[in-house]
């Protein structure tokens, strides 16, 4: 006897249902997607306990048909397709007429439906799967659908739910991207009795995204109306102030369903990109239409994911789309010349560009030049450009590098040559100030410089005040003294370069300062007694979206452990009076959008990975950043911590903090071995 068999019917529904619901909300999802199909024009959507207990579903829409009402339930049961040809032609929200069965094969469901030519409703009850009871009843026009129970005969599936205020808050999320792209629909969800969200339903989406992200968000929109090719475009995108550090605010719709596509993020980014710091991720809703039959919706099971027949269209609709509102003009053509030619690179003119490109050692201010009235850029051998100011008006990328063929600069030096005769010192480097300092000292450093600086590597010493101290409020204690070490400069305003145990240290300043403060930060979060904070003078009021509002309120003991003081203060407000020391001098809004941005509440459910994600995304954003000009004191202070830690040289993300480059390496390098 083969070992094959046929699958019953309950198992084979379970199965389906195990790709189509994984918790309350992707029910909440198909239903209410179910009624926009309907044509219903309000939808009311009431839950308890986070929708396990039970979930209720209201609309006006054109209901269910006495004849159909049981057959609804059956497997690949629809009314939007016949036939495999119909797949490319799908506007609807469903059509594989799997959803409904699904939920019933995994709780205990009642729907109650009417159309508009009958004079009495009918109502169904399901179990498991299994039709318990139909008969005829009195309601409303439209479908009410109430799912209670849910996984009471699969009760492994408790395992991977959440508590029920943040499953809640997944449904509320599910429901608001819908809100959003049906402005026209009005929206109503309870929660416990208590209305979460009411939409209107007037067709404005401002005034949904208003009723959703709040004021500061919806006073600070774009529209986006475009079409490219047969591709139209619509919806909003946010101005630059209302960036956030993920891409949760952006949402892409596709012929009106909601998806996930690296594609449209990368055309959003690219339209920001020189708009918005890096790092930052605009806001904006998207809606793209086109013709169906150039779009695969099939091929997610939770239709999360489509696929386009001419990506490049798609990609520049958007794109086009979001910079022309941002910049109130139409750039398509103008950008589309610029495809068919080379890659152009921008030249910038050193009279037009500030701040000037920073030397090598640049950390050590050249008092010399400031004394002489002279500008020190003349000092060095720079390299000549010209602007394009067509594209410079559009950050294009650049034209070409020409060097000044008259301008002289530097030859080889000779070992006898002093460094003060130099007549131009070395490009794109500042030396060390000379210090206030008697005859003696003098003489002594330029024995060392004579002694000392050849051709063919500089062993200049330079000069540091003795009572330097860390810039942080903790002083390195004496009985752990820091390794020995010359710094030798910075490079690019990022990279700290300097020789330690006859080792080169090339060292990233913000992977290396968010070492150091995610010791730090873990310390005062794991303290027993009370944890070091500052109370502000003024305290921060801060409006937040209800999804983040939801994490805070799910995250709240996650910062005050960290050291921040919160208060809710009114609806989706909260009040900040207090932050980590660390933090102190830094813009406390900023901050605290830029942590909870960081915070990932869907991927992990391990307290420890939770909390040791929140500690490293403090630090993270506490650090100072890429570019961030760092004086000698500031760079001393940097180093002296970070190498007294046990793990110097690996961010808490697992970054290295440091390069290393041997003595023996260079020599290689230069045939000296």
């Amino acid at each position: 006897m083969g070992n094959i068999v046929l699958l019953d019917d309950l198992t084979i529904n379970q199965i389906a249902a195990g790709e189509v619901i994984e918790r309350p909300a992707n029910v909440v999802k198909e239903l209410v997607e179910n009624s926009i199909d309907a044509g219903a024009t309000k939808i009311s959507v009431e839950i308890e306990n986070g929708g396990i207990t039970s979930i209720r579903i209201t609309d006006d829409g054109k209901g269910i048909a006495p004849d159909d009402v049981t057959l609804a339930f059956e497997r690949h049961a629809t009314s939007k397709i016949r036939s495999a040809e119909d797949l490319t032609k799908v506007m609807t929200m469903g059509f594989r007429g799997e959803a409904l069965a699904s939920i019933a094969a995994i709780a205990k469901v009642e729907l109650i439906t009417r159309t508009r030519d009958q004079e009495i409703g009918t109502k169904v009850i399901v179990e498991g799967g299994d039709i318990i009871s139909k008969e005829e009843c009195g309601a409303p026009y439209g479908t009410t659908i109430i799912v209670r129970e849910l996984f009471y005969n699969t009760p492994v599936r408790y395992k991977f739910l959440k508590k029920d205020f943040t499953e809640g808050g997944y449904i509320e999320s599910a429901v608001e991207k819908i809100a959003l792209i049906n402005p026209n629909i009005s929206f109503r969800l309870v929660n416990n009795r208590k209305t979460i969200l009411q939409t209107s339903g007037n067709g404005d989406i401002t005034t949904v995204v208003y009723n959703i992200f709040g004021k500061d968000i919806s006073q600070n929109l774009v529209n986006v109306d475009n079409e490219y090719e047969g591709v139209k475009v619509r919806g909003v995108a946010g101005k630059p102030e209302i960036a956030r550090s993920n891409r949760t605010n952006q949402l892409f719709y596709v012929n009106g369903r909601n998806i996930k596509d690296k594609l449209l993020s990368a055309a959003v980014e690219e339209a920001y990109r020189t708009i918005i710091p890096h790092g930052k991720f605009g806001f904006c809703i998207i809606d793209i239409r086109l013709n169906p039959e150039l779009v695969d919706v099939n091929v997610h099971p939770a239709k999360l994911e489509v696929r386009f027949a001419d990506e490049s269209k798609v990609f520049k609709a958007v794109h086009y789309g979001i910079k022309n509102a941002l910049l109130g003009e139409d750039i398509t053509r103008d950008e589309e010349k610029e495809e068919v030619e080379a890659p152009k690179i921008i030249e910038k003119n050193p009279e037009e560009t500030a701040p000037q490109r920073r030397g090598l050692f640049d950390i050590f201010k050249n008092k010399s030049a400031e004394q002489t009235n002279e500008n020190p850029d003349e000092k060095y051998a720079t390299i000549e450009v010209k602007v394009n100011k067509d594209n410079q008006a559009k950050n294009s990328v650049i034209d070409k590098i020409e060097f000044d063929e008259e301008r002289q600069y530097p030859k080889p030096i000779a070992e006898e040559t002093q460094l003060e005769e130099l007549e131009e010192p070395l490009q794109n480097i500042t030396y060390l100030p000379k210090e206030e300092s008697n005859e003696a000292e003098e003489q002594e450093f330029e024995k060392i410089v004579e002694k000392n600086y050849k051709p063919e590597e500089d062993n200049s010493e330079y000069k540091v005040e003795e009572d330097i101290r860390p810039i942080y409020d903790q002083d390195i204690e004496e009985k752990s003294p820091v390794p020995e070490y010359k710094i030798l400069g910075v490079a690019f305003n990022t990279y700290i370069i300097l020789e330690l145990d006859e080792d080169i240290y090339i060292l990233d300043q913000h992977a290396a300062h968010e070492r150091v403060l995610y010791e730090k930060v873990k310390e005062n979060f794991y303290r027993a007694g009370g944890k070091e904070a500052q109370m502000l003078l003024l305290p921060d009021v801060l409006e937040l979206s209800k999804r983040d509002m939801h994490i805070v309120k799910d995250h709240m003991d996650l910062f005050e452990q960290a050291g921040f003081t919160l208060e809710e203060f009114g609806e989706n407000t909260i009040k900040i009076t207090g932050v980590p020391v660390i933090c102190f001098e830094m813009n406390t809004k900023d901050l605290f959008m830029d942590i909870l941005d960081g915070i990932d509440i869907t991927n992990r459910t391990n307290k420890q990975d939770i909390e040791e994600k929140f500690i490293a995304t403090v630090a993270c954003k506490a650090a100072v950043k890429a570019n961030m000009v760092l004086d000698e004191r500031e760079i001393r202070g940097l180093l002296d911590e970070l190498l007294l830690l046990d793990n110097p040289f690996t961010c808490p993300h697992g970054r290295p903090t440091a390069i290393r480059i041997t003595k023996t390496e260079i020599e290689k390098k230069f045939g000296r071995r």
